[in-house]
Protein backbone atom coordinates (compact mmCIF):
# COMPACT_ATOMS: atom_id res chain seq x y z
CA UNK A 1 0.00 0.00 0.00
CA UNK A 2 2.54 2.19 0.62
CA UNK A 3 4.76 1.69 -2.35
CA UNK A 4 1.32 2.76 -4.10
CA UNK A 5 0.59 5.65 -2.47
CA UNK A 6 4.46 6.63 -3.25
CA UNK A 7 4.42 5.83 -7.09
CA UNK A 8 1.12 8.23 -7.61
CA UNK A 9 2.82 11.18 -5.77
CA UNK A 10 5.81 10.73 -8.04
CA UNK A 11 3.62 10.29 -10.94
CA UNK A 12 1.56 13.39 -10.10
CA UNK A 13 4.39 15.03 -9.42
CA UNK A 14 6.74 14.48 -13.03
CA UNK A 15 3.27 14.43 -15.08
CA UNK A 16 1.64 17.36 -13.85
CA UNK A 17 3.61 19.40 -11.11
CA UNK A 18 1.30 18.72 -8.26
CA UNK A 19 0.86 16.24 -5.37
CA UNK A 20 -2.44 15.52 -3.77
CA UNK A 21 -3.41 18.20 -1.25
CA UNK A 22 -4.64 14.99 1.19
CA UNK A 23 -5.21 11.37 0.58
CA UNK A 24 -8.21 9.16 1.62
CA UNK A 25 -6.77 6.11 3.01
CA UNK A 26 -9.53 3.87 2.46
CA UNK A 27 -13.18 4.18 0.95
CA UNK A 28 -15.33 2.87 3.64
CA UNK A 29 -12.98 0.03 5.22
CA UNK A 30 -16.10 -0.88 7.56
CA UNK A 31 -17.86 -2.56 4.46
CA UNK A 32 -18.04 -6.36 2.81
CA UNK A 33 -16.40 -4.71 -0.04
CA UNK A 34 -13.46 -2.82 1.72
CA UNK A 35 -13.22 -5.15 4.62
CA UNK A 36 -10.08 -3.35 6.24
CA UNK A 37 -9.68 -3.94 9.91
CA UNK A 38 -9.04 -1.14 12.19
CA UNK A 39 -4.97 -2.34 12.52
CA UNK A 40 -4.58 -2.25 8.57
CA UNK A 41 -6.06 1.22 8.31
CA UNK A 42 -3.85 2.68 11.03
CA UNK A 43 -0.94 0.18 9.86
CA UNK A 44 -1.35 1.95 6.35
CA UNK A 45 -1.13 5.30 7.54
CA UNK A 46 1.84 4.64 9.50
CA UNK A 47 3.77 2.78 6.05
CA UNK A 48 2.27 5.03 3.62
CA UNK A 49 3.23 8.09 5.82
CA UNK A 50 6.79 6.65 6.60
CA UNK A 51 7.48 5.91 2.90
CA UNK A 52 5.83 9.46 2.03
CA UNK A 53 8.17 11.21 4.23
CA UNK A 54 11.47 9.54 3.52
CA UNK A 55 10.80 10.63 -0.50
CA UNK A 56 10.68 14.16 0.44
CA UNK A 57 6.86 14.43 0.61
CA UNK A 58 4.31 16.11 3.21
CA UNK A 59 1.77 13.83 4.08
CA UNK A 60 -1.73 14.64 5.06
CA UNK A 61 -4.27 11.47 5.13
CA UNK A 62 -7.86 11.84 5.76
CA UNK A 63 -9.55 8.76 7.80
CA UNK A 64 -11.24 6.22 8.91
CA UNK A 65 -14.08 6.92 6.28
CA UNK A 66 -16.35 4.48 7.75
CA UNK A 67 -19.83 4.02 5.99
CA UNK A 68 -21.40 4.13 9.56
CA UNK A 69 -20.32 6.77 11.65
CA UNK A 70 -20.47 4.95 14.74
CA UNK A 71 -17.25 2.63 13.84
CA UNK A 72 -15.79 5.62 13.29
CA UNK A 73 -14.45 6.27 16.92
CA UNK A 74 -12.90 3.02 16.80
CA UNK A 75 -10.64 3.05 13.80
CA UNK A 76 -9.49 6.50 14.93
CA UNK A 77 -8.52 4.83 18.51
CA UNK A 78 -6.14 2.24 16.61
CA UNK A 79 -4.61 4.99 14.81
CA UNK A 80 -4.12 6.63 17.64
CA UNK A 81 -2.74 3.49 19.52
CA UNK A 82 -0.41 3.03 16.64
CA UNK A 83 3.03 4.60 16.96
CA UNK A 84 3.95 7.39 14.74
CA UNK A 85 0.75 7.22 12.53
CA UNK A 86 -1.62 9.72 14.33
CA UNK A 87 0.82 12.48 12.81
CA UNK A 88 -0.15 11.56 9.51
CA UNK A 89 -3.53 12.35 9.62
CA UNK A 90 -5.12 15.67 8.83
CA UNK A 91 -9.11 14.52 9.38
CA UNK A 92 -11.03 12.52 10.47
CA UNK A 93 -13.47 11.79 8.50
CA UNK A 94 -17.10 9.64 8.32
CA UNK A 95 -20.17 8.39 6.44
CA UNK A 96 -24.12 8.83 7.66
CA UNK A 97 -25.21 5.60 6.29
CA UNK A 98 -25.66 4.32 9.43
CA UNK A 99 -24.86 6.02 13.28
CA UNK A 100 -25.48 9.42 12.62
CA UNK A 101 -26.58 10.52 16.09
CA UNK A 102 -25.94 13.33 18.25
CA UNK A 103 -23.84 10.79 20.81
CA UNK A 104 -21.74 9.35 17.76
CA UNK A 105 -21.09 12.93 16.54
CA UNK A 106 -20.09 14.51 19.73
CA UNK A 107 -17.54 11.27 20.35
CA UNK A 108 -16.17 11.93 16.69
CA UNK A 109 -15.94 15.48 17.41
CA UNK A 110 -14.54 15.10 20.55
CA UNK A 111 -11.49 12.99 19.02
CA UNK A 112 -10.77 15.77 17.03
CA UNK A 113 -10.41 18.29 19.77
CA UNK A 114 -8.27 15.61 21.67
CA UNK A 115 -6.04 14.92 19.04
CA UNK A 116 -6.07 18.76 17.07
CA UNK A 117 -7.85 16.86 14.10
CA UNK A 118 -10.37 18.35 11.83
CA UNK A 119 -13.55 16.56 11.15
CA UNK A 120 -15.40 15.39 8.05
CA UNK A 121 -18.76 13.89 7.03
CA UNK A 122 -17.49 13.16 3.07
CA UNK A 123 -20.77 11.05 2.10
CA UNK A 124 -24.70 10.22 2.28
CA UNK A 125 -26.42 10.35 -0.57
CA UNK A 126 -29.87 11.97 0.44
CA UNK A 127 -28.34 14.67 2.99
CA UNK A 128 -29.53 17.75 3.68
CA UNK A 129 -29.73 21.23 5.37
CA UNK A 130 -30.80 19.26 8.54
CA UNK A 131 -27.83 16.70 8.35
CA UNK A 132 -25.42 19.57 7.09
CA UNK A 133 -26.49 21.79 10.29
CA UNK A 134 -26.23 18.43 12.58
CA UNK A 135 -23.13 17.92 11.62
CA UNK A 136 -21.73 21.39 11.84
CA UNK A 137 -22.58 21.69 15.29
CA UNK A 138 -22.10 18.32 16.78
CA UNK A 139 -19.40 16.59 14.30
CA UNK A 140 -17.52 19.82 14.26
CA UNK A 141 -16.42 19.39 10.32
CA UNK A 142 -14.70 21.49 8.83
CA UNK A 143 -15.59 19.14 5.04
CA UNK A 144 -19.12 17.91 4.03
CA UNK A 145 -20.56 16.57 1.03
CA UNK A 146 -23.22 14.57 -0.40
CA UNK A 147 -21.79 12.19 -3.06
CA UNK A 148 -21.01 14.40 -6.36
CA UNK A 149 -20.77 17.82 -7.66
CA UNK A 150 -23.46 16.38 -10.89
CA UNK A 151 -24.35 13.86 -12.93
CA UNK A 152 -26.64 13.23 -15.42
CA UNK A 153 -30.79 12.50 -15.68
CA UNK A 154 -29.91 8.73 -16.42
CA UNK A 155 -29.29 8.53 -13.02
CA UNK A 156 -32.99 8.81 -12.07
CA UNK A 157 -34.60 11.17 -9.96
CA UNK A 158 -33.84 14.00 -7.58
CA UNK A 159 -32.45 11.71 -4.84
CA UNK A 160 -29.86 14.12 -3.13
CA UNK A 161 -27.03 12.50 -4.67
CA UNK A 162 -26.04 15.15 -6.62
CA UNK A 163 -25.76 19.09 -6.56
CA UNK A 164 -26.36 19.83 -10.10
CA UNK A 165 -28.33 17.24 -12.78
CA UNK A 166 -27.60 17.40 -15.87
CA UNK A 167 -29.94 16.87 -18.58
CA UNK A 168 -27.87 15.84 -21.90
CA UNK A 169 -30.72 14.21 -24.16
CA UNK A 170 -29.64 16.97 -26.35
CA UNK A 171 -25.82 16.41 -26.32
CA UNK A 172 -24.98 19.54 -27.48
CA UNK A 173 -27.01 21.92 -25.54
CA UNK A 174 -27.14 19.98 -21.91
CA UNK A 175 -29.67 21.61 -19.54
CA UNK A 176 -28.27 22.03 -15.93
CA UNK A 177 -30.46 22.26 -13.24
CA UNK A 178 -29.64 22.42 -9.04
CA UNK A 179 -30.96 19.93 -6.85
CA UNK A 180 -33.73 20.66 -4.73
CA UNK A 181 -31.75 20.07 -1.34
CA UNK A 182 -28.79 22.20 -3.01
CA UNK A 183 -31.06 25.21 -3.08
CA UNK A 184 -31.05 25.06 1.08
CA UNK A 185 -27.42 23.87 1.06
CA UNK A 186 -26.50 27.16 -0.66
CA UNK A 187 -27.41 29.06 2.16
CA UNK A 188 -24.52 27.48 3.68
CA UNK A 189 -22.21 27.26 1.22
CA UNK A 190 -22.28 29.92 -0.44
CA UNK A 191 -21.88 32.77 2.23
CA UNK A 192 -19.60 30.49 4.38
CA UNK A 193 -16.21 30.17 2.58
CA UNK A 194 -13.09 28.44 2.64
CA UNK A 195 -10.88 29.02 5.82
CA UNK A 196 -13.88 30.32 7.62
CA UNK A 197 -13.75 29.72 11.51
CA UNK A 198 -16.55 28.94 13.52
CA UNK A 199 -18.31 30.17 16.70
CA UNK A 200 -20.57 30.06 19.09
CA UNK A 201 -24.11 30.97 18.31
CA UNK A 202 -26.96 30.08 20.88
CA UNK A 203 -30.47 30.80 21.06
CA UNK A 204 -33.51 31.44 23.40
CA UNK A 205 -35.83 30.12 20.74
CA UNK A 206 -35.62 26.24 19.78
CA UNK A 207 -37.75 27.28 16.32
CA UNK A 208 -34.48 28.97 15.45
CA UNK A 209 -31.22 27.32 15.61
CA UNK A 210 -28.26 29.40 14.50
CA UNK A 211 -24.70 28.66 13.46
CA UNK A 212 -22.01 31.98 12.95
CA UNK A 213 -18.89 32.00 10.95
CA UNK A 214 -15.99 34.40 10.37
CA UNK A 215 -14.69 34.58 6.80
CA UNK A 216 -11.17 34.82 6.23
CA UNK A 217 -11.56 38.39 5.45
CA UNK A 218 -13.43 39.40 8.69
CA UNK A 219 -16.99 39.21 7.97
CA UNK A 220 -19.49 37.53 10.00
CA UNK A 221 -22.15 34.94 8.52
CA UNK A 222 -24.94 33.66 11.05
CA UNK A 223 -27.16 30.93 9.17
CA UNK A 224 -30.81 30.33 11.01
CA UNK A 225 -32.27 26.69 10.29
CA UNK A 226 -36.17 28.15 11.29
CA UNK A 227 -38.31 25.36 12.01
CA UNK A 228 -40.99 27.75 11.64
CA UNK A 229 -41.93 31.46 10.60
CA UNK A 230 -41.43 34.49 12.42
CA UNK A 231 -38.96 37.22 13.36
CA UNK A 232 -35.55 36.69 15.85
CA UNK A 233 -33.01 39.17 16.79
CA UNK A 234 -29.39 38.69 16.78
CA UNK A 235 -26.99 40.24 18.91
CA UNK A 236 -23.02 40.33 19.05
CA UNK A 237 -22.68 41.41 15.48
CA UNK A 238 -19.98 44.09 14.65
CA UNK A 239 -21.01 47.08 13.15
CA UNK A 240 -21.51 46.61 9.17
CA UNK A 241 -23.68 46.51 6.27
CA UNK A 242 -25.66 43.30 6.32
CA UNK A 243 -27.25 40.97 3.43
CA UNK A 244 -30.10 38.45 4.17
CA UNK A 245 -30.99 35.62 2.22
CA UNK A 246 -33.35 32.99 2.42
CA UNK A 247 -34.99 29.75 0.93
CA UNK A 248 -38.24 27.95 2.40
CA UNK A 249 -40.00 25.19 0.43
CA UNK A 250 -41.78 27.32 -1.76
CA UNK A 251 -39.48 30.20 -2.02
CA UNK A 252 -35.80 29.94 -2.97
CA UNK A 253 -32.84 32.34 -2.83
CA UNK A 254 -35.20 35.52 -1.90
CA UNK A 255 -33.51 38.50 -1.04
CA UNK A 256 -34.34 41.16 1.90
CA UNK A 257 -33.83 44.40 2.65
CA UNK A 258 -30.45 44.85 3.64
CA UNK A 259 -29.46 46.34 6.75
CA UNK A 260 -26.90 48.45 8.60
CA UNK A 261 -25.76 48.61 12.25
CA UNK A 262 -23.80 50.22 14.76
CA UNK A 263 -21.47 48.48 17.07
CA UNK A 264 -22.96 46.89 19.85
CA UNK A 265 -26.35 47.52 17.78
CA UNK A 266 -29.31 44.49 17.28
CA UNK A 267 -29.88 43.23 13.69
CA UNK A 268 -33.65 41.98 13.44
CA UNK A 269 -35.20 39.81 10.60
CA UNK A 270 -36.82 37.05 10.06
CA UNK A 271 -38.29 34.25 7.43
CA UNK A 272 -42.04 34.03 6.43
CA UNK A 273 -42.18 29.69 6.75
CA UNK A 274 -39.79 26.81 7.80
CA UNK A 275 -36.33 27.15 5.78
CA UNK A 276 -32.82 28.42 6.11
CA UNK A 277 -32.24 32.32 6.51
CA UNK A 278 -28.75 33.86 6.26
CA UNK A 279 -27.32 37.30 7.10
CA UNK A 280 -23.88 38.06 5.97
CA UNK A 281 -21.79 40.97 6.21
CA UNK A 282 -21.14 42.93 2.67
Amino acid sequence: YAEFVLATYQHMQSAFGFVPNSWEVVLEPDTATANWTTGQVAQAVKAAGDRLVAAGFTPNFVAPSTTDAANAPTYIDQIAQTSGAMGYVGEFSYHRYAGGTNAILQSIANRAVQYNKQSAMLEWIGADYNTLHQDIKQGRVSSWQQFCLAGPTSWGSDSGDRYYIVDDSNISAPVITMGSRTKFLRQYFRFIRSGAQRIEAVSGNSNFDPVAFINTNGKFVVVVKAAANGSFNIQGLPAGTYGIKYTTNSQYNIDLTDVSIAGGQTLTTGIPAAGVITVYAK
